[in-house]
Formats: C-alpha cells, sequence, structure tokens
C-alpha cells in the first residue's frame, strides 16, 4: 500500500482560469477545422465542436462540485459508444469508413469536455486535439498547415500563461518586450531554416514523371509507415500485406506518377 500511495499521482486542482479553458477549446477548434480543410470531412467535426463548446460551458460552471455518479456512469456509456463507432466504422465501414481514427477522437473530446474540472483533464483534452491535428497533417502537402500547427502552439502557451496567472491570483497578461523577442527569433530561424535546408525537386502537388526503358524490371512492395495510424489488421509489428484505405480517407482521381516507357505495361510502386 506505500509503495502504491508514492506513486500515485498528486490531486490536480481545480481549473478556474475561463481564459485558459477558452485556449483548451480554442486548439480543439483549429484541430477540428485542420480536419475539414484537409481530410475533407464535415459531419462529425461539425457535431463535435458544438457539443464541445457546450460541454465546456456546464464544465466551467460546474467546476466546484462533486462529480455525480450518474453522470459518470452516463459519461462511460458515451465513451463506450464512440469506441463502438470507432471499430465498426474501421472494420466494416457502417458510417462511411472515411478518417474512424479523427472522428472518434473528435467525439472523445466532445464527451469528455462535459466533465474538465481540473487543470490535468483540460490537459488531456489539449493532448488528444494534438492527436487530431497529427491525423490530419497526413494529407497536408502544403506549407500553410504551419499556420494551424503555430495556432495549436498559441493555444497551449495561452493556456499554460492563462493557468499560471490563475494561481496567483493576476490578470492575463505576458511581457510584450519578451514576447516579442522570442517570435522575432522563432520567425528567423525558420526563415533561415526554409532558406539552407534543402527542398525537393518535386512538387507533391503534380504527378510524377519517370522515364524507363523497355528492359528494365521492377517489383512493386508494400512499405509500412515509420509511424502507423491506428489500424487493426497485421501483426503487432504493424506490417500487413494489405493496404486499407479507410484509414486515409478519400482518395482523389489526380493522378500521381506518370510513367514513360516504350513497353505499355501496370505499374505498381511503393504504396505508403
Amino acid at each position: 500500500m506505500a509503495a502504491l500511495k508514492r506513486f500515485r499521482l498528486p490531486t490536480s486542482p481545480v481549473e478556474g482560469s475561463l481564459e485558459g479553458r477558452a485556449f483548451v477549446f480554442s486548439g480543439f477548434a483549429v484541430a477540428v477545422l485542420a480536419v475539414v480543410m484537409y481530410g475533407q470531412d464535415y459531419v462529425v467535426p461539425a457535431i463535435g465542436l458544438g457539443a464541445t463548446a457546450i460541454g465546456h460551458v456546464v464544465s466551467y460552471r460546474e467546476r466546484a462540485q462533486k462529480r455525480g455518479k450518474r453522470r459518470q456512469v452516463l459519461l462511460a456509456c458515451l465513451v463506450f459508444a464512440t469506441l463502438a463507432y470507432f471499430l465498426a466504422d474501421s472494420v466494416g465501414a457502417f458510417f462511411g469508413g472515411v478518417l474512424p481514427q479523427a472522428n472518434f477522437a473528435i467525439l472523445l473530446v466532445a464527451v469528455t469536455s462535459f466533465d474538465l474540472k481540473t487543470r490535468r483533464n483540460c490537459y488531456s483534452s489539449l493532448w488528444i486535439s494534438l492527436a487530431i491535428l497529427y491525423l490530419a497533417a497526413v494529407y497536408a502537402w502544403d506549407y500553410p498547415f504551419g499556420i494551424l500547427v503555430a495556432l495549436w502552439s498559441i493555444c497551449l502557451a495561452g493556456f499554460w500563461a492563462a493557468s499560471h496567472l490563475q494561481r496567483m491570483d493576476a490578470r492575463l497578461g505576458v511581457p510584450v518586450p519578451a514576447v516579442a523577442v522570442a517570435l522575432g527569433g522563432a520567425l528567423l530561424l525558420g526563415v533561415a531554416a526554409f532558406v539552407f535546408i534543402p527542398q525537393p525537386s518535386i512538387d507533391p502537388n503534380g504527378p510524377v514523371l519517370v522515364s524507363l526503358p523497355n528492359y528494365v524490371g521492377f517489383k512493386g512492395e508494400l512499405e509500412n509507415p515509420a509511424l502507423p495510424l491506428v489500424q487493426l489488421t497485421g501483426d503487432p509489428s504493424g506490417a500487413t500485406g494489405s493496404l486499407d484505405l479507410h484509414f486515409r480517407g478519400r482518395l482523389g482521381d489526380a493522378p500521381v506518377m506518370y510513367v514513360r516507357t516504350g513497353a505499355p505495361a501496370y505499374w505498381r510502386g511503393l504504396v505508403f
């Protein structure tokens, strides 16, 4: 018992900062916007964003009240319902099979938003929104996605500042010169990295042109990602002999590669 008490996490204080909670919700909104823009998923993100807004209001008003058993049971049932939705959409595509991981995370944030009492709860919501942003990054092949990443980072920094100042009963504010120097330094480092790091010579938004002679032989294979998304097939290492397109969302009709050769044939390359 003494060993268990030693490794127990300390009690997290009730988060009373309205600004901090607003930053948490804003971080989730940025992640949802990324899913809408790059994943072309609209229904679940819209429902999840509206439900999360209501949940944040309820959590802030009842932040000092004790958790009721009935609400805890209801929220637990809703969490299991979202898990059932994820399994059904991942395996059988009963709801379209489009971005089941992102939709599951969005619904999970929406359900748990009604029970955000402590600072640890707010952190959990932020980290889930970061996972949603990562799932949207799978489809982001342009530099403007960095704006969404920067906005989410600002929300995280804002939550840190708001929650810290709330503990000292201080007004929300930051030293302007220090913040300006930090942002200016980050901007200069980013520009320097953009200038000096070699850029790919191939535009990812257009098809690749490959010229091959007639006698070249090629055997395609399935390349597993270094950081795979959540999926239910394959062995524990993530290796699989098939590619489930449900985990990658909708595929467009734009060609991704032209093969110029004198021998007409079907070419199968590496699949990521």
